[in-house]
């Protein structure tokens, strides 16, 4: 019987990037930084919302990264904001648009409206008075 030509064969973890290996890893950046353990935090939040690091792809966790940038940028920016420091409004609410649309992209945004639900949005907006 023929080889399937379409196979890729599985490569040993040794033989992988050293980011693939640890997708939390960004390069050339301190992972002890207080930016990277938010960074960290925020990945981790977001696999556990689709289900595990086991339960999604490599592309997914990909994307969860790039989702974690954008929303700990927008937070680093309004940290800013509200200390004084002068800031450009514009790139602030680009940044959280950003954030919150790669949160949609990935389910994540979704998911939380639809637990809240029309009523359960009510009872958490009267909660929050």
């Amino acid at each position: 019987m023929d080889a399937d030509p379409m196979a890729v064969a599985a490569r040993s973890p040794m033989a992988r990037s050293r980011l693939s290996n640890h997708p939390n890893r960004v390069a050339g950046l301190d992972g002890r930084s207080s930016t990277m353990r938010r960074r960290r935090d925020l990945v981790e939040a977001y696999t556990a919302e689709l289900g595990g690091r086991k339960a999604i792809s490599e592309a997914k966790q990909v994307e969860i990264g790039r989702a974690a940038d954008l929303v700990l940028a927008a937070e680093e920016m309004r940290a800013r904001a509200l200390r004084g420091d002068d800031i450009d409004l514009f790139h602030l609410v680009r940044l959280e648009n950003l954030g919150a649309r790669a949160l949609w992209g990935l389910g994540i945004a979704r998911r939380r409206r639809a637990t809240l639900g029309p009523s359960g949005l009510a009872q958490a907006l009267e909660a929050g008075k």
